[in-house]
């Protein structure tokens, strides 16, 4: 009895989480990581609710009037696969892992091809090379 509640709590759950980013993504919230601009000085990345410009000309990467890190400052850009389990759905996360043991968080998906392809775009724009943790 406990295992059949269990069990529909998850599905329901799942349903749920489903909904809201189905949701979020018609009114453009959801957890993804989208290319908003790129030429040959920035580019533009939404991820996570926040825009994040990498600016080659100045050499940061800054969210706002935020400055997160220096190009100089970043040694690689890590893409991670967490897997599903019982309490969460398969993502991606893309991050700027830093030379300071510390890391800037670029965004989260489901979608593998979006991590991809915005890990790529860093690579580009960055000269760094992309690690798949």
């Amino acid at each position: 009895m406990i295992h059949s509640v269990n069990n529909k709590f998850f599905l329901l759950r799942n349903f749920i989480q489903d909904l809201l980013l189905e949701a979020g993504r018609v009114i453009g919230f959801a957890n993804t990581i989208e290319i908003l601009e790129q030429n040959g000085v920035q580019l533009i990345l939404r991820g996570n609710r926040r825009e994040i410009v990498v600016n080659n000309s100045h050499g940061t990467v800054t969210s706002g009037l935020r400055l997160l890190t220096q190009i100089q400052a970043i040694e690689s850009i890590d893409i991670k696969h967490i897997e599903e389990s019982r309490n969460r759905r398969e993502s991606w996360t893309v991050r700027l892992n830093l030379d300071t043991h510390k890391s800037v968080m670029i965004g989260n998906t489901r979608d593998q091809v979006d991590a991809a392809i915005a890990a790529a775009n860093l690579s580009t724009v960055t000269g760094k090379r992309v690690r798949s943790l």
